[in-house]
């Protein structure tokens, strides 16, 4: 008796089961009872109408990023080559910085922010800058080596700029640059991702 009762339970939830596609088909249209000779609609390519022409979609106007005007301090950051030393793990470094006022430089997933960038004696090439920030009206300036997750905190007084380091929240060191408005500057037109 409990087996029939089963076998019977199974077959309904089957049929149930069958025929759910069916009913969903046929409330959708199926498509068999469309006699239409309908074509795909012909939409001119974005771009191709114009504005107002009622002809197609309307182009989206992209806004331009909009790029702020360096204040007096920053134009004194971003002028000269700033060259100095660095000392970090009882080592001290010769180092240029070339700061830069923020450019997108990049396409896709590449794009990023170019601030500017440093080169350390004994390296192969430049690292980027990031997270560079300056007050205007005290002098303290920031700024980021992520390829050695460095932070630079420092005082701009005229033409020289002295501060501290942290690399890595562990190893504390101490730098100065002095302003070389002789020298042009030397960074490269982009900087690769991850220098």
């Amino acid at each position: 008796m409990m087996n029939d009762q089963r076998i019977i339970v199974r077959l309904l939830i089957v049929a149930v089961l069958l025929t759910i596609p069916i009913v969903l088909i046929g409330a959708c249209g199926g498509g068999y009872q469309d006699e239409s000779t309908a074509s795909p609609a012909n939409v001119p390519k974005l771009g191709a109408a114009q504005l107002g022409a009622g002809a197609g979609p309307t182009p989206i106007p992209v806004t331009p990023t909009p790029t702020p005007t360096p204040s007096p301090t920053q134009m004194t950051l971003y002028d000269p080559v700033w060259e100095g030393t660095w000392t970090y793990k009882d080592n001290i470094k010769n180092f240029i910085v070339e700061f830069m006022p923020t450019k997108l430089v990049g396409e896709g997933v590449n794009r990023r922010r170019d601030q500017g960038a440093m080169f350390v004696e004994g390296n192969d090439g430049w690292m980027a800058l990031s997270f560079v920030r300056i007050n205007e009206e005290t002098g303290e300036l920031s700024f980021r080596i992520p390829t050695w997750e460095t932070n630079f905190k420092g005082m701009l007084e005229g033409d020289v700029i002295k501060g501290t380091s942290l690399e890595r929240s562990v190893f504390k060191g101490t730098f100065e640059l002095k302003a070389n408005r002789d020298q042009k500057p030397q960074r490269r037109k982009t900087i690769a991702p991850g220098e």
